[in-house]
């Protein structure tokens, strides 16, 4: 019965914030439309491309992975393993976020004119900027894995 109850809690939880995320990207796509020109608008759309796509590609598993043996090794009272698989996650997400976005920083002005088709040469400043998302999506993904596994172990 005590499952049925944390289960219920944490479903609840996880439904409230995939609510308040889809409110906040739903208003904030809002308000860039009506912040930007058109032309800056489909820019900041084409810029924003390559670092989702990259973010994604980096994933390798290690979402899933990291919530599920963290939240094993602790029911399981191993806590210097748990600690482990939490420095090799943050640690792999880190290095990945790294190698990526300096690939994607230093091939910015190929992209722009070869894959985009855009010979702007204002893409390439924009393209290097975003770089930086690459780097902090997946330290942030990897601190939300431990946090959910963290959160299942109790």
């Amino acid at each position: 019965m005590e499952e049925t109850t944390e289960f219920t809690k944490s479903t609840s939880i996880l439904i409230i914030g995939e609510i308040i995320t889809f409110v906040l990207s739903f208003g904030s796509g809002f308000f860039l439309v009506r912040f930007f020109s058109v032309d800056d608008y489909s820019i900041y759309n084409i810029v924003l491309v390559v670092p989702v796509i990259l973010f994604n590609i980096t994933d390798f598993g290690l979402f899933h992975g990291c919530a599920y043996y963290i939240a094993r090794l602790g029911k399981l009272n191993k806590k210097e393993e748990s600690r482990n698989v939490i420095k090799i996650t943050l640690v792999t997400k880190f290095l990945l976020g790294i190698v990526l976005a300096m690939a994607l920083f230093f091939i910015a002005e190929e992209l722009a004119s070869s894959l985009f088709g855009i010979q702007d040469l204002i893409l390439v400043p924009l393209i290097q900027l975003t770089s930086i998302l690459i780097i902090t999506s997946n330290l942030l993904e990897a601190v939300y894995s431990i946090l959910i596994g963290s959160t299942k172990m109790k």
